[in-house]
């Protein structure tokens, strides 16, 4: 036979013996490439492997004629300095063994070559396996510890005892989530980058070949196919030997007997990579269970960038792999930091150009007709150049933008820090100033406008926010290359500047216009889209149509499939339908918004965040309401130090915080430190909204409620009159001047004026049927008081229908049975006494 025919024989046979016997059959058939004879000789020879002989025999058999040397015993249980505990595994060219070295005590896995005698070729190829890891110093590749050869001239290399589970077992056991897989992957792509970088390719990488211990450090093991860099370079070109390949792992290039490189490792993590992830995240999610969870929008968003990571990794063409395990683990990164990954399926431009190279010859003929439309390319140069200069003129505008802001921080100097005295209002009026002198190029003075007229409002300057913010809308409607979110954006901005000043009936056509240009030109998920309807919200339920605000901002949330997508603009969504559903009595609702508000914000702005502090705000407001005040009382000083970190205490945000405080205070009769916290909060909102405006109102009417709870019903009747003519100043109906009037009609109800308690009681309830559901426990509340009022002026009769409705809204309520239930059911029973007694006044 010939020399390089029986050769090749050799090297299909030793190949087929490390496979798995159902994968021989396929493995020879692409091997010997239609080669019947050939494919005849290596059957042939597996089948006499497969009889009686060493081969055949169990491991132990194997080690004891492999290992032992006739006169000498002791090699039967020793290897050098080893002695043999126990046979750990039996591969395609080698045994391991454990084995503990005496002298040291420590244990490690002996790895022999063999029947060393079947091939020098496995003799080579064992031997290169020595050099590989030796050449390897990482903490996730098995280091190599001793090597030498027995009697006979048998290799053996000693390697560091792994004591861990294989890739995929630990995954099942021990992995729960995506981002731990990325994670534990980026180590793994570290190790086969730092062979790579020695000029190593691993070749075999499957699950088997890695071990987690149980600290989750994976380590990489058998190198025994690796080939060097430079042998492949010699070789490329030719149809080298076949390698011992996995089927399911190994690249399709390298299955068909091309050289191989980096990027058949890459292709086999990608497999490995993707075969966890269907185990860890089945590919048909649940939508509308996911919409009902917005918190896990991270973890979907990570399996989406994990399977584009996997589709890239495990590309059938080598060309639309990652170039390098380096650049695959930089995407592992980028979805553990959340960061957008460089994966992209297939273009339309790649497959364009196979689709070209398959048919040359027929497309040759088209080339004649593109003739015909050739005057069209100078109308697509035009508009090239056009998008080029729009590029340089947006980056031109960046640059400048950049060195505006960073000389308003260093005072122009770029060598000296800024004064220790520089104050924020120093450096937004210097701002302004430099804004204005940017006539030259409109759109960044349009843009400095917009956002400082953003951080006026935040600091409560409102009046400057007013000029700024009006002057950004002006230029971005009057500008027709203004983008249509830039316009909808300033919309808005006007639009909730309006709200902080109480102008709701400016602020609702701000809000219409800025929705209905977002409904026609941006898609559903647009942050400035979902900007426009969370104003309109806000405006619908400060107007109190509260069903009205909750279509709106469910019609904002409901376009968004992924938070991230939508960005920040989707939690301001989510925390105003909170707070609408708080308006509307649902506290349940509100508490499962609300803690969604804290999770996304958490994850979008950090802990220590503003909206942060408004989610916590809101769930203290609830527990409040549930009369849990110890928990209100934690939940909003969180708040507070985060407002008063951003803002400092004379803010209007710092001082809401205050207040809600201050109310939670009260319920635990700690009254000094509750009223100094509303009389500063009084002065904040006065000063920044003036005393009839929304949250001035606020302020007084928790002080009334301070001031009654300590019998100081005086002050409480002043803090009450002011609360409800502050909400009665601002446009439309708001349900909380209906809750003042109701507060201020118990002081008069304290004080023994049952006839003017009842005109409140009266007036409060002709509020709330405007704005409130007829169920609400506002409602309720307020019958049981009007219901007592009566009864106090001996009208039984009249007190009795209007207590059942009370009754009946109360009882409903969810949570322990509250204090004003328990007034209604005592105040029916003596209803009906006097009904017995026949003692009720005439009226």
């Amino acid at each position: 036979m010939d020399p390089d025919r029986w050769h090749r024989i050799e090297e299909i046979f030793e190949a087929a013996l490390g496979v798995a016997d159902q994968h021989r059959a396929a493995l020879i058939e692409s091997a010997c490439a239609g080669d019947e004879e050939m494919a005849r000789s290596v059957r042939a020879m597996l089948a006499a492997d497969a009889g009686s002989t060493l081969l055949d025999a169990d491991v132990a058999s194997v080690a004891r004629d492999v290992l032992v040397t006739p006169g000498d015993p002791a090699a039967a249980s020793g290897i050098g300095p080893y002695r043999i505990k126990a046979v750990l595994g039996e591969g395609g060219s080698g045994v391991v063994y454990l084995a503990v070295r005496d002298d040291i005590g420590n244990d490690v896995a002996i790895k022999v070559l063999r029947d060393a005698w079947v091939s020098a070729h496995r003799r080579e190829r064992f031997l290169a396996e020595q050099r590989t890891l030796a050449r390897l110093n990482h903490p996730a590749i098995a280091r190599i510890l001793d090597a030498g050869v027995l009697e006979g001239g048998t290799p053996w290399f000693a390697l560091e005892l792994i004591d861990g589970l294989r890739l995929d077992e630990y995954c099942r056991q021990q992995v729960t989530g995506v981002l731990p897989l990325a994670r534990l992957f980026r180590v793994i792509c570290n190790a086969v980058q730092h062979a790579h970088e020695r000029l190593i390719v691993h070749r075999d990488l499957k699950p088997s070949n890695i071990l987690v211990t149980a600290d989750g450090q994976p380590k990489l093991l058998d190198f025994g196919i690796a080939r060097q860099l430079e042998e492949i370079g010699l070789a490329s070109g030719q149809t080298g030997p076949l390698r011992l390949l996995t089927p399911g792992y190994a690249s399709p290039e390298e299955l068909r007997g091309e050289a191989p490189g980096v990027r058949g490792d890459v292709y086999s993590l990608g497999k490995i990579l993707s075969e966890r992830l269907a185990e860890l995240a089945p590919p048909s999610p649940a939508t509308t269970a996911w919409r009902a969870r917005w918190g896990d929008a991270f973890e979907r968003s990570a399996i989406r960038d994990l399977r584009l990571i996997c589709d890239s990794a495990s590309h059938p063409d080598p060309e639309q792999r990652y170039p390098t395990v380096e650049a695959l683990a930089r995407d592992l990164d980028a979805v553990v930091s959340r960061r957008p990954i460089n994966a992209r399926p297939a273009t339309l431009g790649y497959r364009a150009r196979k689709f070209v190279g398959r048919n040359a010859g027929r497309l040759a003929a088209i080339v004649i007709v593109l003739v015909v439309i050739g005057s069209l390319t100078a109308a697509y140069a035009e508009r090239l150049s056009a998008a080029r200069a729009a590029t340089a003129l947006q980056a031109a505008r960046s640059e400048r933008l950049l060195r505006f802001v960073l000389g308003l921080f260093d005072g122009g100097d770029r060598g000296g820090a800024p004064p220790a005295d520089l104050r924020v209002v120093s450096l937004l009026a210097r701002g302004v100033s430099e804004a204005r002198g940017l006539g030259d190029d409109p759109g960044a003075q349009t843009e400095m406008f917009h956002t400082l007229g953003l951080v006026y409002q935040e600091l409560g300057d409102l009046d400057n926010a007013d000029r700024l913010l009006a002057d950004a809308l002006e230029h971005r409607r009057a500008e027709p290359a203004s983008q249509p979110e830039d316009v909808v954006s300033s919309l808005v901005a006007m639009s909730e500047l309006r709200l902080d000043q109480a102008r709701l009936d400016e602020a609702q056509p701000l809000a219409e216009e800025a929705t209905a240009r977002a409904r026609e030109s941006l898609r559903p998920a647009a942050p400035a889209r979902v900007a426009a309807l969370t104003a309109l919200g806000r405006v619908q339920r400060e107007k109190g149509e509260y069903e009205t605000a909750t279509a709106t901002l469910r019609e904002a949330l409901a376009g968004v499939e992924d938070p991230a997508d939508a960005g920040r603009t989707f939690t301001d969504a989510l925390f105003a339908l909170s707070e609408t559903r708080f308006y509307v009595g649902d506290l349940t609702g509100a508490e499962t918004l609300s803690r969604q508000v804290l999770d996304l914000s958490r994850r979008f702005r950090g802990e220590n965040h503003p909206r942060v502090a408004d989610a916590l705000l809101n769930l203290g407001a609830i527990a409040t309401s549930r009369g849990q005040h110890e928990e209100a009382e934690q939940l909003i000083r969180e708040a507070l130090d985060i407002f008063v970190g951003w803002f400092g205490e004379d803010n209007p945000e710092s001082a809401s915080a205050m207040t809600h405080l201050g109310q939670a205070l009260a319920a635990q009769k700690r009254f000094d430190e509750g009223m100094a916290l509303l009389q500063k909060a009084i002065a904040v909102q006065e000063r920044t909204f003036g005393e009839r405006h929304p949250r001035t109102a606020f302020v007084h009417n928790a002080l009334g409620l301070m001031a009654f709870q300590a019998n100081d019903f005086a002050r409480a009747a002043v803090a009450f009159a002011t609360a409800a003519a502050g909400y009665g100043a601002s446009a439309g109906t708001h349900f909380q001047e209906g809750v003042s009037y109701a507060n201020l009609g118990s002081v008069y109800l304290a004080q023994g004026d049952n006839p003017r308690a009842e005109g409140m009681f009266r007036r409060a309830l002709d509020i709330y049927a405007a704005v409130l559901p007829a169920d609400h426990v506002n409602v309720g509340i307020a019958d049981a008081k009007l219901g007592r009022a009566l009864l106090r002026q001996q009208r039984a009769a009249a007190a009795e229908p209007v207590l059942q409705q009370a009754q009946q809204i109360l009882g409903a309520q969810p949570g322990p049975e509250s204090t004003w239930l328990k007034a209604v059911r005592e105040d029916l029973a003596t209803v009906q006494q006097r009904a017995a007694d026949g003692r009720e006044r005439p009226h």
